[in-house]
């Protein structure tokens, strides 16, 4: 292709990018609802505040100039600040750009390993019953919707057979340094095959999504090329010379029929980036856009931008059916959040011997290891469908009663500490197979009373806690644990809970600073 004519193509794309900029431009600003109001939802703001957002962002200008202002910054590589995320689109893009990719190539690879063999034996075997059910294969392969297809491999692969994850790209506890932002690469650089191994079982499921429609294309155009090159005179006369079908097939057919393919493998692939938004399971490039302009005419209405608020601060604190359950009832969450007096159960955890710990190994491996102990330890508490509520340095702070009310939340944080305990052997394993020299033992303090919850911080940022007696008594207990030569020790009104249920002996009493009677403690047989 001359340069001239390369010139003239490219700006045939100026009128193609500037008409699809003003119809995304127009679809945004015709949809009902104020992006303020929706960033804004979670916070208590006076109209002066709201008044004052909507001017930095430009949206009490006329639509025209805005569409101008854009164009001029788009062609500066600035495509503003995302309503959804609240940080530069461009930013938002490039942390999911090398997943989407990662992903298309892992596609692409399986469309091509399946198609071409397929494709090249069907068009051999012509008009035989290999080629009719290749050829069914391919056009069932076409017809099936791509999340239909993704739903049936969920069910069998990973619910029935239990052979590859749902979802995800790489467990919390198998994590390494992002060097590249494909995991694949990165996993490899950190030297971790174990992450890679991990990694590959994670990309396989969407990957087959992806890849196995692809290949029934791919499939059938290979098979049409096989078929008219193994008509043609020059493959008819190297047969005839006595070369073995294999060579004329490998070395004088296939690579002639591959022009027709690799040409739709292009075509494909820019199909399968812009594609796999409904296959993604985690917020990547194009489910990113997609989802921030279904979000923003989804958070339009009241009860959905509650929602969303209420999933976006509970999502990394409990386990899925508890906040499930927390939104089918959010309107009585919403009351708790306000402040409130709960009955519930507090667990404290704690590192023993973090300071020295800390003082002597690199920050790097510190941190490697409390990610290891953090991450089975949340799952844990999550199991019993706890709340973490923080995490404190080298302890962790969590809480059961709230914000689903549950009768038997001290049993629940019991069970949940006696388990950690167990995992501690697990914990320590996994600091041994990344060549850790350290040994974690904690000390777990549980409480039940009555406690102040609520959404307590900063206009800027807010937890959903609890404060007051009862955390202090809980915090109290996990401090004298390693004195009385026990794990685990519990307060009189927990055991008072799960003496039906768990087997428990006093170990003594304990004098708190605000109680003017000693507090028996217990600790599980």
């Amino acid at each position: 292709m001359s340069v001239a004519r390369l010139v003239e193509r490219l700006l045939q794309l100026l009128p193609v990018l500037l008409g699809v900029s003003l119809i995304v431009f127009l679809m945004m600003a015709l949809t009902p609802g104020d992006p303020v109001e929706i960033m804004l939802a979670d916070q208590r703001t006076t109209p002066e505040q709201i008044a004052s957002l909507r001017h930095d962002l430009g949206l009490d200008r006329p639509a025209a100039e805005r569409f101008f202002v854009f164009l001029g910054n788009a062609m500066r590589g600035d495509f503003g600040i995302s309503f959804f995320h609240r940080r530069p689109v461009m930013q938002v893009i490039g942390e999911r750009l090398p997943a989407t990719i990662e992903l298309t190539l892992a596609a692409l690879v399986v469309a091509l390993l399946v198609a071409i063999p397929l494709g090249v034996v069907a068009a051999v075997k012509r008009d035989t019953l290999i080629d009719r059910l290749c050829t069914t294969g391919g056009l069932f392969g076409v017809s099936l919707p791509g999340f239909w297809f993704g739903l049936l491999l969920i069910l069998l692969f990973a619910v029935q057979l239990r052979w590859l994850p749902v979802g995800g790209r790489i467990p919390f506890a198998a994590e390494v340094p992002v060097t590249t932002g494909f995991l694949l690469i990165d996993t490899l650089v950190a030297g971790r095959f174990d992450a890679f191994a991990t990694t590959l079982r994670h990309l396989l499921l969407p990957a087959l999504t992806l890849g196995l429609p692809t290949a029934a294309i791919l499939m059938r155009v290979t098979r049409s090329a096989m078929v008219e090159v193994l008509a043609a005179d020059y493959v008819l006369f190297a047969e005839a010379k006595g070369l073995s079908r294999r060579r004329v097939l490998l070395l004088h057919a296939l690579k002639n029929a591959m022009i027709p393919t690799v040409t739709v493998a292009a075509i494909e692939t820019g199909s399968l980036l812009g594609g796999n938004m409904i296959v993604e399971t985690v917020p990547f490039v194009f489910a990113t856009v997609v989802s921030g302009f279904l979000s923003f005419g989804y958070l339009t209405f009241t009860e959905a931008v509650e929602k969303r608020r209420v999933s976006h601060l509970f999502t990394q604190y409990v386990s899925k059916d508890v906040l499930n359950e927390v939104l089918n009832n959010y309107k009585e969450y919403v009351k708790t959040s306000k402040g409130m007096k709960v009955e519930l159960t507090v667990l404290f955890s704690d590192i023993r011997g973090f300071t020295t710990m800390s003082e002597t190994a690199p920050p790097e491996k510190i941190v490697e290891m409390l990610n290891i102990h953090f991450g089975i330890m949340a799952d844990i508490i999550l199991k019993h469908n706890g709340t973490i509520d923080k995490y404190i340095g080298d302890a962790i702070m969590a809480f059961w009663g709230a914000p689903v009310k549950t009768a038997n939340h001290a049993e629940q944080a019991v069970l949940a500490g006696q388990e950690m305990l167990e995992a501690l052997k697990e914990v320590n394993e996994t600091i041994r197979e990344r060549g850790l020299d350290m040994e974690v033992k904690i000390g777990i303090g549980i409480n039940t009373g009555a406690a102040t919850i609520g959404e307590i911080g900063s206009e800027k940022k807010k937890n959903y806690t609890i404060v007051g007696d009862t955390v202090n008594l809980a915090s109290r207990l996990e401090s004298i644990t390693k004195e009385y030569k026990t794990p685990l020790l519990i307060s009189e009104y927990t055991y008072e809970r799960v003496k039906d249920m768990i087997d428990c002996r006093q170990l003594g009493n304990v004098k708190v600073k605000g109680r003017e009677q000693p507090v028996n403690i217990y600790t599980p047989s």
